[in-house]
């Protein structure tokens, strides 16, 4: 019988790796580009995460006939250390990701700063000079 219940388990992990790699390929795992827009595909990763939930969640417990409730809170409460841990690496995740976009962000500001802005008089003179723009105008 455990035979059988790791066995689920590997096949559902194995499907579920399978999909997410060639999300990865098809590069449909982001939401939001690295130009900041967002993708025009969203219903491929919106669509992995529901496949994910079913495979990960929803098909081991009617396949193994657990019980939902044991199955989102556990027989016993978690110890203080491992909430504070949790709480910890997530607020880590999070910094990350802020400084990450405020990186991102100070890069398109240098790289639209860089751009040479020109007149319109310096078009005129230029194609004046060309022969372009007939003098009476």
């Amino acid at each position: 019988m455990q035979t059988t219940n790791i066995m689920i388990y590997l096949f559902c992990y194995a499907v579920f790796f399978v999909l997410s790699w060639m999300s990865k390929v098809n590069n449909n795992q982001r939401l939001i580009n690295d130009e900041g827009a967002f993708t025009t595909k969203p219903e491929y990763l919106i669509g992995s995460h529901i496949i994910g939930i079913l495979l990960l969640g929803v098909v081991p417990i009617i396949l193994l006939k657990h019980s939902v409730i044991k199955v989102l809170i556990g027989d016993q409460i978690p110890q203080i250390s491992f909430v504070v841990f949790y709480i910890l690496i997530f607020a880590l995740i999070i910094s990350i990701a802020f400084k990450q976009s405020e990186n991102i962000i100070a890069k398109k500001q240098r790289s639209s700063e860089s751009f040479i802005k020109l007149s319109s008089a310096f078009f005129f003179l230029l194609f004046h000079q060309q022969g372009i723009i007939p003098v009476c105008l």
